[in-house]
């Protein structure tokens, strides 16, 4: 499998945010590229979400005539949560974008490292470039660390 779909996996297993299954469905749009078991899985449960949203199954439920009698626009503001980019506390798009600024950290920093700098030099570089706090700086090598690492398992 391609790595960078790999890696998507990952995200989306450590996120639980759908804009990385999205991703891949983009990067697999050309019939010889099948999708993974991961991005079907979810693609499918989405699908189900949207047709029950449209028939108005309750979630779990078999009976169409069981609606709750929603008018288009009420239908349409609950399509987020179909498509599992909404709910309670959920900020997809922020995420993925702080997920994507994060993935862009991982990489500065590890080419420091492979460079030879010293931790603190990093830390000092990264607050003047990133014009960010030392416990930013941290927390953010700290995720990156995390993510790496479990891009890392996920492609052994």
């Amino acid at each position: 499998m391609n790595a960078n779909i790999k890696n998507l996996e990952t995200m989306y297993k450590e996120t639980n945010n759908p804009l990385y299954v999205w991703q891949a469905v983009m990067m697999l749009s050309e019939p010889q590229h099948p999708f993974p078991s991961w991005v079907r899985q979810y693609v499918d449960d989405v699908a189900l979400n949207i047709v029950r949203l449209a028939l108005e199954v309750p979630p779990g439920g078999t009976d169409f005539l069981a609606g709750e009698g929603l008018d288009n626009s009420e239908k349409t503001a609950k399509l987020p949560a179909a498509l599992g980019l909404g709910g309670q506390g959920k900020k997809p798009f922020e995420e993925f974008t702080n997920n994507e600024r994060r993935a862009s950290f991982a990489v500065w920093y590890e080419r420091m490292v492979e460079s030879g700098e010293k931790a603190e030099s990093i830390i000092a570089t990264a607050q003047q470039h990133f014009k960010i706090s030392r416990s930013n700086v941290l927390r953010r090598i700290s995720i990156a660390r995390r993510l790496w690492t479990a891009q890392r398992r996920d492609q052994s």
